[in-house]
């Protein structure tokens, strides 16, 4: 229940900050918060109109960097351990970078851990840092979205173990775990 209500105040302060921050407010739609079984999952979604990433890899625009700052602004003085999770959409395997989705996706969790730690967020409280590539859309089935462009940054229940966190985003598809390195 202190989780619950500590996730409240967490989403609230979320949606006022970027409300007031004239640079922020117009980037409402690129945030998806939402309260799982493993904690509060807050999502920075790529599109078109305001990219998040400067291209199809793992450099955040400067909106991206600003909205990670804010994020770690108020998460920040939290308890709770955290897990990120790298996303790309289903890229036309034409594209050069689409051989090196999984490294992407891995590279964006790691940039937004970075950020977050730069910002104040404690390297003791990040559980876990991994890329899941295409394998888990927004919208279940929908593998070419520019949504699915994303990173996860899950703020877990307290006493929940890091490998224990699945990462879905609320359907049942898509793998759980991360492709191996090396």
């Amino acid at each position: 229940e202190v989780d619950e209500n500590r996730f409240k105040q967490v989403i609230s302060a979320l949606r006022q900050a970027i409300q007031e921050i004239p640079d922020l407010s117009q980037m409402q739609d690129n945030l998806l918060l939402e309260e799982t079984p493993e904690g509060l999952r807050i999502q920075i979604l790529d599109r078109t109109k305001l990219r998040m990433f400067t291209g199809k890899d793992a450099t955040y625009t400067e909106r991206g960097k600003h909205l990670i700052a804010i994020i770690a602004s108020i998460i920040g003085p939290l308890p709770n351990r955290i897990s990120i999770t790298g996303h790309t959409d289903d890229w036309d395997k034409s594209v050069p970078e689409s051989a090196r989705m999984w490294e992407i996706s891995g590279n964006r969790a790691d940039a937004a851990r970075v950020i977050l730690a730069a910002f104040g967020v404690a390297k003791s409280r990040f559980a876990r840092v991994v890329g899941k590539s295409d394998k888990q859309p927004v919208q279940a089935g929908v593998m070419k979205s520019e949504r699915n462009n994303r990173v996860s940054i899950l703020l877990m229940h307290r006493g929940q173990p890091a490998g224990t966190v699945g990462g879905s985003v609320g359907s049942t598809g898509g793998a759980t775990a991360a492709k191996p390195k090396g």
